[in-house]
């Protein structure tokens, strides 16, 4: 029996082998909230069987936040889940246990050939050169950035992997422009201190690699924007031979608008492009704009790397689009 810190947006294998004499087939079944959700036959091959599970466990995760940190899963679990995993090995192949259920036998898994799992699902990606089945690792830090930018007499929450779940490393108002801070042992994180005195701060929440809700304040120049979309028809004016000049003969109609808001980094550490790229990979993202929370897309698709040799200094625009309609369109 096995226990996995899954990162549920990469493909998962289970890969089992079994001792018996003769195996024909296997079977998967997930189970989630005591529910058996998924159960998946396949036949063996010289007594091997795999099966990749992330994306069917992953249909039970839906990640929400509701604005509040610290945030935590002993309160609300919707960025991590728990699934039983079992595999049975059978003696017949699928077809044949399929034609002895229809004349009314069932077959039996073989004896001491059941394995069980424990599969602690997050909201996480693997990245192509970490290779297959990379998984978290118990109590690591999980973010990348080991330099945070925020404003002045402002907390900030790290987020780390505790007791199979995500919970939050504060870091407190107090703590003071360079000072470094240890959210896990051996991992340091400088706190930069910054004062912006012309724009408005913007912070971005959003769900990392590692399946944490990570923060980040963009602390220069924003810039808002309108795209409207409309449907038109010419309409019939005429009436007894006559029509009003006051009437619309162009008509408009199922008018809808949205907005998207540039942001800028301002400037910050080669080391944040990791940052910036992981947030263009989210696919749960938020913008706070005067304490209110708004659930937003990231629609750059293009991110080049900059450099204090290349570029002197390293500042990074990202473009968000709010994820819903000006006008209400919920029915």
């Amino acid at each position: 029996m096995a226990n996995y810190l899954t990162r549920l947006r990469t493909p998962f294998f289970i890969d089992e082998t079994s001792t018996a004499a003769t195996v024909g087939s296997a079977d998967l079944t997930i189970t989630i909230n005591s529910v058996d959700v998924y159960v998946i036959s396949k036949n063996t091959v010289s007594k091997n069987v795999s099966f990749e599970v992330s994306e069917l466990i992953r249909d039970y995760l839906n990640p929400t936040w509701d604005g509040v940190f610290p945030y935590s899963t002993a309160t609300n679990n919707s960025f991590v889940v728990t699934a039983s995993i079992k595999v049975e090995f059978y003696v017949n192949n699928k077809n044949t246990r399929a034609i002895n259920a229809l004349a009314g036998t069932t077959d039996t898994p073989i004896s001491g050939q059941t394995v069980n799992h424990t599969m602690y699902g997050f909201e996480a990606y693997s990245e192509f050169k970490e290779g297959v089945n990379h998984q978290l690792s118990s109590g690591q830090m999980l973010q990348t950035a080991t330099d945070m930018y925020l404003p002045d007499s402002t907390a900030a929450y790290i987020p780390i992997e505790a007791s199979n779940g995500v919970s939050y490393f504060t870091v407190a108002t107090s703590v003071a422009d360079g000072v470094v801070v240890t959210p896990v042992s051996g991992i340091n994180v400088t706190i930069h201190r910054i004062c912006e005195p012309v724009f408005d701060y913007m912070k971005v929440i959003f769900v990392n690699k590692f399946g944490g809700l990570q923060m980040f304040y963009f602390n220069k120049k924003n810039i808002l924007s309108l795209n409207v979309t409309q449907e038109n028809y010419d309409s019939m004016l005429m009436s007894a031979n006559t029509y009003s000049t006051t009437a619309h003969q162009k008509y408009v109609y199922n008018k809808q608008g949205s907005e998207q808001i540039t942001l800028n980094t301002g400037y910050v550490d080669e080391g944040q492009f990791e940052t910036m790229k992981q947030l263009i990979l989210s696919e749960q993202v938020w913008l706070e704009v005067d304490s209110v929370i708004h659930p937003v897309n990231v629609v750059t698709n293009t991110l080049t790397k900059k450099t204090k040799v290349n570029d002197k200094l390293v500042n990074y625009s990202i473009n968000v689009e709010f994820a819903y309609d000006i006008v209400n369109s919920v029915r």
